[in-house]
């Protein structure tokens, strides 16, 4: 792998911290100059980092841990569903197919809900992952008990509008198992009977600055182990 630039010894390394602090590696490290990072030996493959010692800079393994992809997905819009009791529906746009670059690997999956609510009016609603086959990251199944990733029951006295949350969910995949998968993020009614349950907004919509419209996201991290 050839980097995109042929280095003089006239030019430095330099190294920044978390504050804006720039110091010259020469101080540190001794005497390198860019010319030795330019001097790369062999050509890099999945899961390689670039090591330098003593003016030979090289490509070796990693120990793991490494992310090695990411994906993202994102809905804004608003979405509402008539959802039996216990039941599920996938969540617009929040979906993300990806196949592992070895079945080792494990894959981290976020989730944040914007705005979810029921018109049942006290929030009675939660969210999980599905990978095309089955629910991933939920609750120990107990009873007729709805077992989601992340949920809630809420109650307000007198409420008018009903209560609203904004879940988020993560799951380690630990065996993601071969071949591409289509992951979702579904959003399940927990009450008792058929809901409405809404995504990104209210239940009452009214164009005022009281009621919000939120932003739900999907994201994907496959980690080197």
């Amino acid at each position: 792998m050839a980097l995109p630039k042929t280095f003089s010894s006239g030019e430095r390394l330099f190294a920044s911290d978390l504050n804006g602090n720039f110091e010259d590696l020469d101080t540190r490290l001794g005497t390198i100059d860019l010319e030795d990072l330019a001097n790369v030996s062999g050509s890099a493959t999945d899961g390689q980092v670039l090591a330098y010692d003593n003016g030979t800079s090289t490509w070796n393994p990693t120990d793991g841990g490494v992310i090695i992809a990411v994906k993202s997905a994102l809905f804004t819009g608003t979405q509402t569903n008539s959802t039996a009791a216990g039941a599920d529906f996938a969540i617009t746009d929040l979906t993300i197919t990806h196949e592992v670059a070895d079945a080792s690997n494990k894959l981290i999956l976020m989730a944040t809900c914007g705005v979810l609510a029921s018109s049942v009016g006290t929030l009675e609603s939660g969210i999980a992952f599905h990978d095309g086959s089955s629910l991933i990251g939920i609750g120990t199944a107990a009873g007729n008990r709805t077992s989601v990733s992340t949920g809630g029951l809420g109650k307000e006295s007198g409420a008018g509008n009903g209560i609203s949350g904004a879940p988020h969910a993560f799951t380690l995949v630990h065996t993601p198992g071969t071949g591409s998968k289509t992951y979702t993020v579904r959003a399940f009614n927990t009450f008792s009977s058929t809901q409405t349950i809404y995504v990104n907004r209210t239940p009452t919509d009214t164009d005022n600055v009281r009621f919000v419209r939120g932003a739900s996201s999907f994201v994907l991290m496959e980690v080197k182990v």
